[in-house]
């Protein structure tokens, strides 16, 4: 059965940043984003990574979010897969990856991010712009190589060295089996 995320959410939310609760005045310093996708047929094949806003009394100014003429400030970031193998049977995971980047598409370091003043949010609106990276990559260093149509895994010592490291063998390869079962000698297009 194939897993089902939240289908009905909305894109957009109002978030109130100030209020009261049993007497005591309470302010939001941050809020965090969940970015979930799905990549196989089973309810674990899924991975999330997340995005903040994070909201202070005081900023420097080079690290406040700006806003345009109609009241909107835009961060981005950019998700990317990233596969391993994992049990004795080899078989792929991936673990979804995301990275600030600029308008341009430019990957930064460390997750999309974005801050503002408490004065600033008023009456305004924060938006993220999230892509997909068009191509995959191995989770793990040393452990897959690059060839022209895809990834070979390192078969390791053995097929039962669940690290299997090519510690510069790139002649051994293992098979690895796909998330729906299906075995491969090849990513992602499974043959040769």
């Amino acid at each position: 059965m194939a897993p089902v995320f939240k289908s009905n959410h909305s894109p957009v939310a109002e978030i109130p940043i100030r209020r009261t609760r049993k007497g005591c005045p309470l302010v939001v310093s941050r809020i965090e984003l969940e970015l979930s996708s799905i990549y196989g047929p089973h309810w674990l094949d899924s991975s999330r990574d997340s995005a903040n806003v994070v909201i202070r009394d005081q900023l420097e100014e080079q690290y406040k979010g700006p806003f345009n003429e109609a009241g909107e400030s835009t961060f981005y970031g950019q998700c990317q897969w990233l596969f391993r193998t994992s049990g004795a049977q080899r078989r792929i995971v991936k673990l979804l990856d995301c990275k600030k980047t600029n308008p341009q598409g430019d990957v930064g370091d460390g997750r999309p991010f974005s801050a503002y003043t408490l004065d600033q949010l008023p009456g305004k609106t924060v938006r993220i712009k999230i892509k997909l990276a068009s191509e995959e990559r191995p989770a793990i260093r040393d452990t897959w190589v690059k060839v022209p149509n895809g990834w070979k895994r390192c078969m390791g010592d053995n097929f039962e060295d669940h690290y299997g490291f090519c510690y510069g063998n790139y002649n051994d390869f293992s098979g690895f089996h796909m998330p729906d079962g299906e075995p491969c000698t090849i990513y992602p297009g499974c043959t040769e």
